[in-house]
């Protein structure tokens, strides 16, 4: 069996509500409870399956990639040239999530399937979860003549990677040998995985459609992480091919972050966290967080997948991992994907005015009018900053989250008595001119104010707490 790799991961602080995925993959990661089959108290808990269910759902919406049927009869391959043959075979394993013991499992896999059966035991301490991918192992014998046998093993060989690898995704294991002193690779793809959550149901938040209790693990947090590792990330020979200390080669990653270094974490199976440049936005909205896939995270806080988590998958194999089309964000009025200058500008010279038309969307409160208070809420909890964080206070006309002389204050005075459709030359109260009194008063009274940076880095990063432990991995070789 190949090398195995574990995860561990606890705890998060701050919560974003997850939209759930529309699926359009191909690729069908099946969560697969049968070795667990109610043994756990986790996962006798319905609410607790569904979270489950709908991390693994969520991953498998955006891989998008069609993988190679498996059947019952590949677990023999013949490789025969004149009168020699080269056998092949394979035994399935995988980890029972409820007790860490490899048990017997068949190979077969439909089309684009990839089984990860789910469970929970007793992990002890701060273990939240483990997970990896299983590969066959495999035996190989020839009958025939040594002459014969380079190309009798060619045909073997070749014949177990189009199938085991699947034809596309990553590379899980790379089994290198010899026969009779010609040398052959096998490379299994993913085809039977494993994960196995801590069974102290009280430890989690179970529900993953509402925010988790800043006291709790979030379940959906831990198994999306824990899944990433099942299908390859942080443990195939797809992932470390890429890896070379704290620096990732993979190109994808490089094109959206600028560079490779200071990408991997110290453990080499993970995302380095803390690095700012490893912020990137959320799938869903947008809004900047760290990767699932770093190696802490604290008790309160729901992560969701990032553009970095795919520009990851892609790396290691899952070509078709994209960004799927996100559902429309409030206060985007101009539909350009961000929450920003423009969009709050729409405000300017129409508060008072009818809700109808194209003016409709910026009634936030529904009560028919745009008003001063759909302006407020738009400025406080949803324009953009210039670091990603959602919402800022009256007087920021920078967009860079704290009120200040130089970044406000200069641009206000240099604009006062003109006419002005924008919060960024001043126009603060919407009025549409940049005035003493509605406009300088008000960046005055706000001074060296600045938005909650304990809440903005709640919903953007995993900031280190006394409720936060680390996320090390072990590995289990298996041959």
């Amino acid at each position: 069996m190949d090398p195995m790799k574990f995860s561990k991961l606890v705890p998060a602080v701050g919560f974003v509500w997850i939209a759930m995925l529309q699926s359009f993959a191909s690729a069908q990661l099946t969560a697969d409870f049968s070795l667990d089959n109610n043994r756990s108290q986790l996962f006798r808990n319905a609410t607790a399956r569904r979270a489950a269910q709908a991390a693994i759902a969520d991953l498998n919406a955006v891989l998008n990639q069609n993988l190679g049927r498996i059947a019952a009869a590949d677990t023999t391959i013949v490789g025969s040239f004149g009168s020699t043959d080269v056998t092949i075979t394979l035994t399935g394993e995988v980890t029972n999530p409820t007790t860490g013991n490899e048990v017997p499992a068949s190979l077969a896999v439909n089309q684009s399937v990839v089984r990860i059966f789910v469970g929970a035991r007793q992990l002890g301490g701060n273990i939240a979860g483990l997970a990896g991918p299983n590969s066959p192992s495999s035996s190989i014998q020839f009958f025939g003549f040594p002459n014969q046998l380079q190309a009798a093993l060619s045909r073997a060989e070749n014949q177990t990677n189009a199938i085991y690898s699947r034809g596309e995704g990553p590379t899980i294991f790379a089994s290198n040998g010899s026969l009779g002193g010609v040398a052959y690779q096998l490379n299994f793809g993913l085809g039977l995985a494993s994960i196995a959550i801590d069974d102290e149901i009280g430890r989690f938040h179970l529900d993953h459609t509402t925010p988790p209790a800043s006291n709790r693990v979030d379940l959906y947090s831990v198994v999306l992480h824990e899944a990433l590792h099942a299908i390859g990330v942080g443990a195939s020979q797809s992932w470390r091919d890429n890896v070379t200390g704290s620096t990732w080669s993979g190109m994808e990653v490089r094109s959206l972050l600028g560079s490779g270094t200071n990408v991997v974490s110290s453990d080499g199976s993970h995302i380095a966290m803390g690095v700012s440049r490893n912020m990137t936005p959320r799938i869903t909205d947008g809004v900047l967080q760290q990767s699932v896939f770093t190696p802490l995270i604290s008790t309160g806080t729901r992560f969701v997948l990032t553009e970095l988590d795919l520009a990851i998958l892609r790396d290691i194999g899952f070509t078709g991992a994209v960004v799927p089309p996100r559902p429309p964000l409030p206060g985007d009025f101009d539909d350009d994907g961000d929450i920003d200058l423009a969009d709050l500008d729409r405000y300017n010279n129409n508060l008072g005015s009818p809700a109808t038309g194209s003016l409709a969307a910026l009634d936030l409160n529904g009560n028919g009018t745009v008003d001063p208070s759909d302006f407020e809420t738009h400025y406080t909890t949803l324009v953009r900053t210039s670091n990603g964080v959602a919402g800022t206070v009256l007087g920021d006309i920078n967009l860079d989250g704290i009120v200040n002389v130089l970044g406000d204050a200069f641009v206000m005075v240099a604009n006062l008595g003109n006419e002005s459709n924008s919060w960024g030359q001043g126009d603060l109260n919407a009025d549409g001119v940049v005035n003493v009194l509605g406009d300088a008063f008000l960046l005055v009274g706000n001074l060296g104010a600045s938005q909650s940076q304990s809440q903005s880095l709640a919903k953007t990063s995993v900031i280190p707490t006394e409720s936060a432990v680390s996320c090390g991995c072990s590995s289990c070789s298996k041959k």
